[in-house]
C-alpha cells in the first residue's frame, strides 16, 4: 500500500514540474514570438499556460486509467483502464492523486515568488 501512495505523490509532483517545464517553455516562445503590445503578449502566454496546463493536470489525469470502451463516441481512443465511469474506486484511488496536484499548481505561485524573493534578498546581501 505504501509503494501505491508513494506512485500517486510521484506522480502529482512530477505533473506539477513539468507544468512548470511547459510554462518556462512557452513563456520564452511566446516573447521570441514578439507581439507589439505588452497585453497582447500577456494574453497570449496566459491563455498558452493555460492550455497546457489544463491538459497536463485534469485530462490526463483523468484519461490515464480510464475505460473508454463503454462510451461509443471515443471508444476509437484505445484506452483500457480499470475505470469505466467515477465510480467510488476511482474517487478512492485517483481522485487523491488529482486533487494533491491541483493543491501543488495553486500554491505553486507563492512558493516560486517566495523562492525568486529569497534569492533576490541573498544577492542583495552578498553584494
Amino acid at each position: 500500500m505504501q509503494g501505491g501512495y508513494a506512485i500517486s505523490e510521484s506522480v502529482s509532483v512530477a505533473v506539477t514540474v513539468v507544468n512548470t517545464i511547459i510554462r518556462t517553455i512557452n513563456i520564452v516562445l511566446i516573447k521570441f514570438v514578439g507581439y507589439h503590445t505588452e497585453s497582447s503578449e500577456i494574453t497570449a502566454i496566459m491563455v498558452s499556460i493555460f492550455v497546457a496546463t489544463f491538459f497536463n493536470t485534469a485530462i490526463l489525469l483523468l484519461l490515464a486509467d480510464a475505460d473508454l470502451t463503454q462510451n461509443r463516441f471515443i471508444s476509437w481512443i484505445p484506452l483500457r483502464g480499470p475505470y469505466p465511469d467515477l465510480t467510488e474506486n476511482w474517487y478512492l484511488n485517483i481522485a487523491p492523486s488529482l486533487i494533491f496536484t491541483m493543491l501543488l499548481n495553486s500554491v505553486y505561485l507563492y512558493i516560486e515568488f517566495a523562492i525568486a524573493f529569497g534569492t533576490k534578498a541573498l544577492f542583495r546581501a552578498m553584494d
